[in-house]
């Protein structure tokens, strides 16, 4: 669990199919056999459940991300519970000012540093 990833964001105005990306990635991870987890802050009120739901009616189970969670205790419990690393968190709308209405793709595999966007982003330490 050693491992560094790159921060990538997706971003656009609204209806600019952000969160179907996202959904048909998860689908694309899921036939490859890749591991993944779907994210979405409990501050997300467009579903009463723990669902990503885009508007063109694709849907999938995800996990609630709450103001205190850190992802790196979630990916350690993850590998306790199933001895294999996480390789990729899909996290639908980031909810910081400076990441409003983005879709973050976080492959927990690779090297941070090799991204030129994510060394300049705001709030990526």
């Amino acid at each position: 669990m050693n491992r560094k990833g790159k921060l990538y964001f997706r971003y656009g105005t609204m209806g600019s199919a952000k969160t179907a990306l996202l959904l048909t990635t998860a689908y694309n991870f899921e036939e490859r056999g890749m591991r993944y987890v779907c994210l979405k802050p409990i501050v997300d009120t467009r579903e009463k459940t723990n669902v990503i739901h885009s508007r063109i009616g694709i849907q999938r189970e995800c996990r609630w991300i709450y103001h205190e969670s850190d992802l790196y205790e979630m990916a350690q419990q993850m590998f306790e519970e199933t001895m294999a690393v996480i390789d990729w968190f899909l996290v639908d709308e980031v909810g910081q000012p400076w990441a409003a209405s983005r879709k973050v793709l976080v492959p927990h595999s690779q090297n941070a540093n090799s991204s030129p966007r994510a060394q300049g982003a705001p709030g990526l330490v």
